[in-house]
C-alpha cells in the first residue's frame, strides 16, 4: 500500500516534470535552430569578403607583394611567419606590406572616381 502511494504522488510529480522537460528542450532546439541560421550568415558574409579581397590581391602586379598580402589576408599569418617564409625581414615584410595596402587603396580610389 505504501508503494502505491508513493507511485500514485509520484506520477503527477513526473509528469509535470517532463513536461517542464520537453518545452526546455523545444526552447533550446528552436534557439539552436536561430543561431545556426545567423552563423551561416555570418558565414556567408565572411566568404563574400574573402572572395572581395583575393580579387584587390589579385589585382597587385608586384608578386613580392601579392604573395605577403596573400600569406596576410588569405592565409592568415602573422608578420613574423611570413618573414619566415618568404626569407625576408620583418621590416621587409611590413615594408612590402604596406605598399600592397597602397596599391589595393590606389586601386579602390580609381574604382571609386570612375
Amino acid at each position: 500500500m505504501k508503494n502505491n502511494l508513493k507511485q500514485n504522488l509520484e506520477t503527477p510529480l513526473l509528469k509535470a516534470a517532463s513536461k517542464d522537460a520537453i518545452l526546455s528542450l523545444r526552447k533550446i532546439h528552436g534557439r539552436k535552430n536561430a543561431l545556426s541560421l545567423e552563423l551561416s550568415k555570418e558565414i556567408a558574409k565572411i566568404d563574400t569578403l574573402e572572395q572581395h579581397i583575393q580579387k584587390k590581391i589579385n589585382k597587385i602586379k608586384n608578386h613580392d607583394i601579392k604573395n605577403i598580402m596573400v600569406k596576410r589576408y588569405i592565409d592568415k599569418l602573422p608578420f613574423e611567419a611570413i618573414a619566415e617564409k618568404t626569407n625576408l625581414s620583418t621590416a621587409t615584410v611590413y615594408r612590402l606590406h604596406k605598399e600592397g595596402l597602397s596599391h589595393i587603396h590606389h586601386d579602390a580610389s580609381d574604382a571609386e572616381s570612375n
